[in-house]
């Protein structure tokens, strides 16, 4: 079912880095200011914070899917249009619609934001290293569509105002088909997303419902 295997993909994640570097430490460095933003909102921070999210996942269809990925899978010429279109969807809700407005709130949903945004950064990238790679070396990060996906569903729930269920769409059917792909090629670190992206759209639905979260 998978046209590639685990080392294979590990492997592309090595070349990618390489030829991308030094933007990894930048995009990093990014996640970092945008989760600030997120927990110490400013002026204008949500829409700087929804073009940084924006940005990567614009770079990760063009760049990763249909320039990297796209070399051994073929479905990746089909998954970077969708990542595309997220990215356009979060300008085009940020700047018409002035949402999400990332705020964090306390309560379970603002805690997971928190947990899932910082496994993504600072967990995720040290997963799974390439074979004879030591395990210090961190993959792309944010700049992968793993990661970016837990810290995208992780700053949506660091909002506060409801966000958009149509921004969780195509976060919440990568998550299922990355961690449906992980279980397969016996991979650790997107083994975690589907769960994740239940608990967020469950979290969602109970804050659009009114619950206190």
């Amino acid at each position: 079912m998978i046209p590639f295997s685990a080392e294979v993909y590990l492997s592309l994640l090595e070349r990618y880095d390489a030829a991308i570097r030094p933007l990894p430490l930048f995009s990093w460095l990014l996640g970092l200011a945008a989760l600030g933003l997120a927990l110490r909102p400013l002026p204008g921070g949500s829409r700087v914070l929804a073009a940084l999210l924006a940005a990567a996942w614009i770079w990760v269809g063009i760049v990763f899917h249909m320039t990297h990925f796209a070399a051994i899978n073929w479905a990746a010429l089909g998954f970077g249009p969708l990542f595309v279109l997220q990215g356009m969807m979060l300008l085009i809700f940020a700047t018409l619609r002035g949402r999400p407005r990332f705020r964090a709130r306390r309560g379970a949903a603002a805690w997971a934001g928190l947990v899932y945004a910082l496994a993504a950064l600072l967990v995720m990238p040290f997963l799974d290293p390439p074979s004879g790679a030591p395990w210090w070396q961190p993959r792309p990060g944010l700049l992968t569509p793993a990661p970016l996906t837990l810290f995208t569903l992780g700053l949506l729930l660091l909002t506060g105002t409801r966000p958009p269920l149509a921004l969780l769409a195509i976060p919440f059917l990568w998550a299922l088909l990355a961690g449906t792909a992980a279980w397969f090629l016996g991979l650790t670190s997107d083994l975690v997303l589907p769960p994740a992206a239940m608990a967020c759209l469950a979290l969602t639905l109970r804050r659009r419902r009114g619950s206190p979260t």
